[in-house]
């Protein structure tokens, strides 16, 4: 009777240290900790009430984590009420995951023996994977990019990718569960030290860096208000911005100079002698939308000290609903609510830029805004032999909210997995340099206009990363313990059903 009071203070509790972890970098260790209050109050819970409380859980953690989907929306111009609706069906989405995975878990590991630790943190992983690739994908909430701030724990992100951090977080939350559950205590303090010697081991094998190499960068942060952006009315203003700020910087002698994405006030191809008003001796790597045999691209131009375009990349991974209506025949009603121009994705050939620097050559690897909502997207252009990995974004659609964070994490994530420093130009912010570890090296402030200049540690011959060689390997080996756990819980259950015809037929 206590545990049926104490659901739904358990199920607030839990939702709360779900969304503070992503809320803020130094909440980030709440993660390890989230499921605790809920599991001790439905430990004993059936199946249909583990799928429903498990939906609440899921929806409510979802839903404080993702407030941020209604000013984004009205940014993008709808209404308030299509704002909340977006918002509560978004919520109900991600929190389905949830009600999948205690419904799932009551039926094939309802104990807290340590191999259904492993199943349970297997399950739980997996159905992250799915909500990161299913429907375009939505990787917001996955449990690994939480303690981004604690970078030792990254480490085995280089084994497995994030993925691999969210599996020894849930084993952590699980394993401290039936520390209060279950006995014998001594069992369970072990495995929990063996967690976390796993979450940091993955130290130990950073290779020594010797072959240090320096690239001094300077990333631009316009803040440049999205109403503003492509506004006729603003152009000139935005090219001022921009030009005041290359004026500044230019005196530090960077190497390369860094724009946001879409930074450039117009279709470039409307104007391709304009930006030549802006004239460092350096390279600069430029946000712009392009117009190409009829079709609009989101893109990143490389242009030398000529302001001659050697190299570009279109995006390959669009944002349903930000850059195009999927399913056009049958959801075109959208537009009566929002206009949208259609971006057309690039094609993924993943070929590197190259420039010159007092190291010698480098290679460039970019991706724009969500494209780094994708291990796979990074891990291709490390395949291909890039120094440094560019993240160009543009995130004043979402005001000053915990979207942030939450995206330049997946930074975070990029550079352990692929063994390459990773640094960010973002229009509103969060603008910063990231090491190949996964450790913050610096950032600029939220909404600030200003730049951000420092010298990038890169080598000529990176190290290869589990991850960046094979890829969502783990993920293979934890759909191999989810289907050997069904299949153990089928064949003790056909057993038990055999044994218990035996004993039937011996009585009678």
């Amino acid at each position: 009777m206590l545990r049926e009071k104490l659901i739904i203070p358990s199920v607030i509790l839990s939702s709360g240290l779900f969304a503070l972890s992503f809320f803020n970098w130094r909440y980030g260790w709440l993660i390890y900790f989230f499921l605790l209050p809920y599991l001790l109050v439905s430990n004993n819970f059936l199946l249909k009430k583990s799928f429903v409380s498990g939906w609440l859980f899921g929806f409510l953690a979802h839903g404080l984590n993702l407030i941020w989907i209604i000013p984004t929306i009205i940014n993008g111009g709808a209404g308030l009420l299509l704002a909340i609706t977006g918002w509560v069906a978004l919520s109900l989405y991600c929190g389905l995951y949830f009600a999948i995975f205690f419904w799932l878990n009551k039926i094939f590991a309802p104990e807290f023996s340590v191999g259904k630790i492993i199943f349970a943190a297997s399950l739980w992983v997996f159905l992250e994977y799915l909500r990161s690739h299913l429907f375009g994908g939505f990787p917001f909430g996955i449990t690994g990019y939480a303690p981004v701030k604690y970078w030792p724990l990254l480490s085995p992100a280089r084994l497995g990718g994030v993925y691999a951090v969210s599996f020894l977080i849930i084993a952590f939350n699980l394993t401290v569960a039936r520390f209060f559950l279950q006995r014998p205590k001594i069992k369970t303090i072990f495995v929990l030290g063996f967690i976390l010697w796993l979450n940091l081991s993955g130290i130990l094998s950073y290779p020594v860096y010797q072959d240090g190499r320096d690239l001094k960068v300077a990333l631009l942060q316009g803040n440049i208000r999205q109403e503003e952006k492509f506004d006729p009315d603003q152009r000139e203003k935005i090219i001022t911005i921009y030009k005041n700020l290359i004026a500044k910087v230019s005196s530090e002698k960077p190497d390369i100079i860094i724009w946001p994405e879409t930074a450039w006030p117009d279709l470039i191809n409307n104007s391709p002698g304009a930006i030549s008003v802006i004239s460092p001796a350096a390279f600069q790597l430029v946000g712009a939308l392009t117009f190409t045999g009829g079709k609009y691209y989101n893109s990143a131009l490389l242009l030398d000290a000529h302001q001659k375009n050697i190299w570009q990349h279109h995006k390959t991974h669009l944002v349903p609903f930000g850059e195009l209506v999927p399913f056009r025949r049958w959801l075109g009603f959208i537009e009566y609510f929002q206009t949208y121009v259609d971006i057309t994705a690039g094609k993924k050939i993943f070929l590197p830029a190259e420039i010159s620097a007092a190291g010698g050559q480098i290679k460039l690897g970019v991706t724009i805004c969500s494209e780094n909502f994708f291990p796979e997207i990074s891990r291709q252009w490390a395949r291909n032999g890039v120094n440094l990995l560019i993240n160009i974004t543009n995130d004043a659609w979402f005001g000053n909210t915990s979207t942030l964070p939450q995206h330049f994490a997946m930074n975070v994530l990029r550079a352990v997995e692929t063994g390459r420093p990773v640094v960010v130009a973002g229009n509103a912010g969060i603008s910063g340099i990231i090491d190949q570890t996964g450790k913050i090296v610096s950032t600029l402030p939220v909404y600030q206009r200003g730049f951000l200049t420092g010298k990038v540690s890169y080598v000529r011959y990176p190290a290869k990363t589990f991850y960046g060689e094979f890829g969502n390997f783990f993920v293979i080996i934890i759909l191999v313990v989810i289907f050997s756990g069904i299949g153990r819980k089928i064949y003790a259950e056909r057993i038990r059903k055999k044994d218990n015809g035996l004993t039937g037929a011996s009585l009678t």
